[in-house]
């Protein structure tokens, strides 16, 4: 996700000096912060989201001989993996899988891994027509999802570079002069 530079507010409005506000300024700040939140969320979500995504189950496809026999043993790691576990690796290569299958969390996990979890349980209930599953397979602690959203605010944070309104235009120019080389 590239870094989203967010203006800093006009003082009046940053100290709360009533006496100070302007409406066009107020309405000024508002609708850069708009764009702001807009850009931090589009990031987020729509690229970083969508790069995560398409990349769903690459394990099983990367590694689609090995999967195919794990389906075949049953779901059993036996001698066809000759002392490898494979579904222990799928687990450690997909976002998606919060857990280890020993049951120890991601400690990186975002929301992010968790709307993919989501996603992943959902369309895998449908797809076996059995919708009593869903609520018994959609499960996260508490603490995991804390862990999650606190992970994501840092992440969020470190993206969001504050700086002054010429500072922000001065940034965008290099930035499509660069597009433009």
């Amino acid at each position: 996700m590239e870094k989203v530079f967010i203006n800093k507010q006009d003082q009046a409005i940053a100290e709360n000096d009533i006496l100070g506000y302007d409406e066009g300024a107020v309405y000024a700040d508002t609708k850069q912060h708009s764009k702001e939140v807009f850009d931090l969320f589009k990031g987020y979500v729509v690229e970083d989201g969508l790069k995560q995504v398409s990349k769903h189950d690459f394990s099983k496809l990367k590694k689609v001989g090995l999967f195919t026999r794990y389906l075949y043993s049953g779901g059993k790691d036996d001698a066809y993996f000759k002392g490898r576990n494979w579904k222990f690796e799928h687990y450690m290569d997909e976002r998606h899988h919060l857990k280890c299958p020993d049951g120890w969390l991601k400690s990186d996990i975002n929301l992010l891994d968790v709307l993919e979890y989501i996603c992943d349980v959902i369309c895998n209930v449908r797809a076996k027509g059995d919708m009593e599953l869903l609520m018994s397979q959609v499960t996260l602690e508490d603490a995991d999802l804390r862990l999650a959203f606190e992970n994501t605010v840092r992440y969020l944070d470190e993206h969001a570079i504050c700086a002054n309104y010429d500072e922000i235009i001065e940034k965008e120019e290099e930035n499509s002069e660069d597009e433009d080389d």
